[in-house]
């Protein structure tokens, strides 16, 4: 509703009188402080500092690099360094499991942002073990349990270096033909859901052009990466089961898969669940656009955390498997 109003009001301005606005636009536009960033428990914490566009910007990101920024902790202060394209970082600081931390920012001209931090205690996976079938599907299962005393959210995903084909078409006289060459790309890989927990999957990240989640409705259905919350597990112990289809992953020269699990705050899914809704050009046009979800207080953006147990699986006896190889090179 707001974005039609100011249409409006834009176009009512322009057709009343010839004036140049562009300079009320900017005395009038709230600009404020945006802050993302992951903290991972035991990694050093990274901040990307920007400011708020108006419609008179150009650039899509205006990045910051004076602002000041601090972590704070019951016992100490850190300032963060700007490193380059408005990325900040502090030497010498872990993100402790199970510990809390407030980032405050601060940059002339613009309102105070911060954002408070609860860093997840790492996932304590046990009974992990996998094994393999005659149609080369990897079972892989695994328990962890879940804190009862704090409102847990989980993902998983396996990734690691695959084959990917690339078909590129030519002419040749009056026919079209194809050249087939294979190049190993690092992904995740897709697979299969082996339990109802599951709730959204989606990508996030570098292995996607934008993050995005869809609600679980149908149990027999894959995908990439998977959230849950713990509302059916709460302080309960589960096992978690995951099947991939080693022929949908093999490389030739990096014989690995990585699975990640992750406990997380609720910030990066409830994120996440409002960027499923989001529709900024709707179909009814009077009607106001939903509201992505932000937890920095005095700004916009987010930043989130997470603790994360990662295993490396040796599937090169697979990979030199001679009749896994020959299945593989069949003409699909």
């Amino acid at each position: 509703m707001q974005k039609v109003i100011t249409k409006a009001l834009v176009f009512i301005i322009c057709v009343s009188c010839e004036k140049d606005i562009t300079d009320d636009f900017r005395r009038s536009n709230d600009r404020r402080i945006v802050l993302s960033g992951e903290f991972i428990a035991l990694d050093s914490p990274i901040v990307h500092v920007s400011r708020t566009i108006s419609m008179v910007d150009l650039d899509s990101i205006k990045v910051i690099e004076d602002a000041i920024l601090e972590l704070h902790t019951e016992d100490d202060t850190y300032l963060m360094n700007h490193v380059v394209d408005g990325y900040y970082t502090t030497d010498g600081v872990i993100m402790e499991p199970g510990k809390s931390y407030t980032l405050h920012c601060s940059v002339d001209g613009l309102p105070e942002a911060s954002a408070l931090v609860e860093i997840p205690e790492i996932p304590a996976v046990t009974n992990l073990s996998y094994t393999v079938d005659t149609a080369y599907n990897m079972h892989i299962n695994f328990d962890f349990t879940d804190i009862a005393e704090t409102e847990d959210y989980y993902s998983y995903y396996l990734s690691g270096w695959g084959r990917e084909r690339r078909y590129t078409p030519y002419m040749e006289g009056d026919n079209i033909l194809m050249i087939i060459d294979t190049i190993n790309v690092y992904s995740i890989f897709y697979q299969s859901i082996q339990d109802s927990i599951a709730e959204y999957s989606g990508g996030l990240g570098i292995f996607t052009r934008s993050p995005s989640i869809s609600e679980i409705t149908d149990k027999s259905l894959g995908g990439r990466r998977f959230f849950f919350s713990d509302k059916a597990i709460n302080g309960k112990s589960y096992n978690l089961s995951v099947k991939i289809n080693l022929l949908n992953c093999y490389n030739d020269s990096i014989p690995e898969i990585e699975l990640t699990f992750q406990r997380q705050d609720r910030h990066l899914l409830e994120y996440l669940k409002v960027l499923e809704k989001y529709n900024p050009d709707p179909d009814f046009p009077i009607m106001q656009p939903v509201q992505l979800y932000s937890n920095i207080e005095g700004g916009f953006g987010l930043v989130y955390a997470i603790g994360e147990y990662k295993y490396t699986i040796d599937v090169s006896e697979w990979y030199n498997d001679p009749l896994f190889l020959e299945r593989l090179n069949k003409p699909r």
